[in-house]
């Protein structure tokens, strides 16, 4: 919700050039509890879950 994106966008502000997109992605997968991003981009935000490429996902 709207918390959710505010945190965001506080955390963009703090880390200059982080990506708004990816932090939206990590805070609301943290929020459901995922153990996987799926992204082919190589420079996705850290937020402690681990990011894996389709190929990846797709041969585990």
């Amino acid at each position: 919700g709207i918390a959710l994106i505010s945190e965001a966008i506080t955390k963009c502000k703090t880390h200059k050039g982080q990506d708004l997109e990816d932090t939206l992605q990590c805070l609301c997968s943290r929020e459901q509890d995922c153990i996987y991003i799926v992204s082919s981009d190589k420079n996705f935000v850290d937020c402690g879950i681990e990011v894996v490429n389709y190929d990846g996902i797709l041969n585990n």
